[in-house]
């Protein structure tokens, strides 16, 4: 209204001030006078334009006046607006959300709660508002939910609870409670907002987590294969032991054995075939022992055992026999029966050693002597055998090198025929010339070159140095056929039939001249793979022998399926002829039931005349021993085939040895 008076008003103003001022034309007016008259005009009408200006200002702020309080008013239902779209947004944020929310009052009371709430506790919400929370809880936690809520109050933070959700179906649902206390502002009363969060994978997760953790720990202190103690473990245990027994004065042993045979099963047979061998030992050997012993695998075919309390050196070394008998019983497998023995070295604390490592050292030192002594029996910790470690190691270092520096050279031991005393073949024996340690014995580096793998190139070059002397004899007119030993691993390659042939093709030999003996021991192994091999070389026309017959567990029956032509009965059976009636009723049935069979019988180790005599009424059909002649070099083999190409190795019978100074006098070089 006052800005439609302030318009009039100026409307008014202009009115009368152009009546006002209205020329008035006067033809005789003179110029002088219009000119005032217009200059007052002018004033005049800046004036009015002046006074318009200030009245349009004044307009201006009526209207900015009037303007305020209209955006205050605006303001606020724009807030009013927001705060109802962010409650909306709010509500159906908790509705929603894909976590559980739930509102209580200070008794623990559900005043509110969401979906995925619901959700978790398998009700709707109208079952569950006004309803204690404590109701959906396992028994042992209802309890705690008041010291909870308690704690929340005082702590003024969002506090975490891990709890178990008992579910009127039965079922529980562990989750985590995140609760924090609102207060009103306009009063003193408390709720409390509670987020649940699943944590079923969490605890999975975590259930998961602790199991690895064990099983990295198990891992760090046992064989994965076997689960027994490893050698982490098994130092540990000995310490503990050994600071035990030092306080009451007492003794631990320490047994060291690894398995003789086994190399063989685990390359031909396979390594789940090797496996399984090494569980069966672990486990029987465990089964043997007392509550506190122990039992470890150290690594390979190694195993220690801890004895707890020993009263003397002679009941340790009767538990260590104990551990050889079972290991010793064949074991079948997935590819038939197999055998392993074991050779052990003992120490104990404190008679031999103090320390951990002396007694481990002393342990594996007399395992050492226990294999140069034969295998498959115990040593007992001495100096020497720490002496033998030493040497042990050198002989490993050097036996690579045998084949390529000429170390290796054959000796020849005659087989002889049992009635007339004929030289009928002759056995290849190996002899290694070590350069510093002197001549070293086949018994102590041929198990050493299986368990460094080098058997085959050693195998290869007695096989080609056997086949060069039998063309150098054949070239003489000596048609002796010459025996090789053969270790399984080289029976098992693939081409090994194929190298025989082409070696006896180099040297212009027919396949009699070179006839293959193999070692009970390796019938046990992978049988059906020996077969074929021994069934090619026979099909060529070698002679198979059966070496060191009794001392395994293979049986006559069955050799009826292997291309066998000969057996030889080991040394350890005609040592006893002279002593034991049972000994030679074995060897009597044996040698009839390899005649039934079709095999001719060879026996080992003959050294008196009584045991000659023995054999010739047995009808073994030919011996071998220091009595006709030990292995000597081929010069000297030489001699011997012509005194026999001369029908002299009659002599032999009455001489304890026909030696080589007998044989120069009666047959003096020319």
């Amino acid at each position: 209204m006052n800005s439609k008076n302030n318009t009039e008003q100026v409307s008014s103003f202009y009115e009368a001030a152009s009546a006002e001022n209205a020329p008035q034309v006067d033809i005789d007016m003179d110029l002088e006078t219009l000119q005032i008259r217009l200059r007052n005009l002018e004033t005049h009408n800046t004036e009015l334009g002046l006074q318009e200006q200030a009245l349009k200002n004044k307009i201006v702020l009526q209207r900015a006046s009037t303007a305020e309080p209209e955006a205050r008013s605006t303001d606020l239902q724009s807030l009013v607006d927001d705060h109802k779209c962010y409650e909306s947004q709010y509500r159906q944020l908790f509705d929603l959300a894909p976590v559980g929310y739930l509102s209580m009052d200070t008794n623990g009371i559900i005043t509110r709660i969401n979906l995925a709430g619901t959700c978790f506790l398998h009700l709707p919400s109208v079952y569950l508002v006004d309803t204690p929370f404590s109701d959906y809880l396992r028994e042992e936690d209802r309890g705690l939910l008041r010291d909870h809520l308690t704690s929340v109050a005082s702590s003024h933070l969002s506090l975490k609870w891990q709890v178990t959700l008992s579910l009127h179906d039965g079922t529980q649902r562990p989750v985590m409670l995140a609760t924090c206390a609102i207060r009103d502002k306009n009063s003193t009363k408390l709720k409390y907002q509670v987020m649940i969060i699943d944590i079923t994978e969490q605890r999975k997760t975590e259930k998961l987590l602790r199991k690895a953790n064990g099983y990295l720990d198990e891992l760090a202190h046992h064989d994965p294969l076997t689960r027994l103690p490893n050698r982490t473990m098994f130092t540990d245990q000995l310490q503990s032991r050994i600071v035990d027994r030092s306080q009451v004065n007492a003794k631990v042993g320490i047994i060291y054995f690894d398995l003789n045979g086994f190399k063989p099963i685990n390359d031909t047979l396979g390594h789940h075939i090797g496996d399984a061998v090494l569980c069966t030992i672990a486990e029987r050997v465990s089964g043997q022992l007392k509550p506190e012993d122990v039992v470890a695998r150290i690594g390979g075919d190694e195993f220690t055992v801890i004895l707890a309390n020993p009263n003397s050196a002679e009941e340790a070394l009767l538990q260590a026999r104990k551990i050889g008998d079972i290991v010793r019983q064949p074991i079948d497998t997935a590819e038939g029966t197999v055998s392993v023995s074991c050779s052990m070295g003992l120490s104990l604390f404190p008679d031999h050693a103090k320390k951990v490592n002396d007694l481990v050292k002393g342990a594996d030192a007399a395992m050492y002597q226990a294999k140069k002594a034969g295998r498959d029996q115990v040593r007992l910790f001495s100096k020497e055998s720490i002496e033998n470690v030493s040497r042990l190691s050198q002989l490993k270092t050097s036996l690579p090198l045998a084949v390529r520096d000429n170390q290796l050279e054959l000796h020849f031991q005659p087989i002889y025929n049992t009635a007339t005393l004929t030289i009928v073949s002759l056995e290849a024996l190996l002899r290694w010339k070590h350069p510093t340690l002197g001549t070293v014995p086949p018994s102590e580096f041929i198990p050493l070159a299986e368990d460094i793998h080098c058997i085959v190139e050693i195998g290869k070059w007695v096989l080609n140095a056997a086949c060069k002397q039998a063309r150098v004899w054949l070239d003489e007119r000596f048609d002796i056929p010459i025996a090789i030993n053969v270790s399984t691993r080289q029976l098992l390659e693939p081409q090994f039939s194929e190298l025989v042939k082409q070696t006896m093709d180099q040297y212009q030999l027919n396949a009699r001249s070179v006839e293959i003996e193999i070692t009970e021991s390796a019938l046990m192994i992978d049988h059906h793979r020996c077969r074929n091999t021994l069934q090619e070389l026979k099909a060529a026309g070698h002679i198979v022998t059966i070496d060191d017959f009794g001392t395994g567990h293979s049986s006559l029956a069955r050799l009826v399926h292997l291309p066998v032509a000969r057996l030889k009965i080991d040394r350890s059976f005609t040592c006893d002829i002279d002593h034991s009636e049972q000994m030679r009723a074995v060897i009597k049935s044996v040698i009839r039931m390899a005649h039934e069979l079709g095999l001719l019988v060879v026996s080992e180790g003959i050294e008196h005349a009584s045991q000659l005599a023995f054999l010739s009424e047995s009808n073994c059909d030919a011996v071998q021993g220091f009595m006709m002649s030990r292995a000597e070099l081929p010069e000297d083999i030489t001699k011997l085939l012509r005194l026999d190409r001369e029908k002299v190795s009659g002599l032999c019978l009455d001489l304890p040895e026909l030696g080589l100074e007998k044989i120069a006098s009666l047959y003096p070089e020319t």
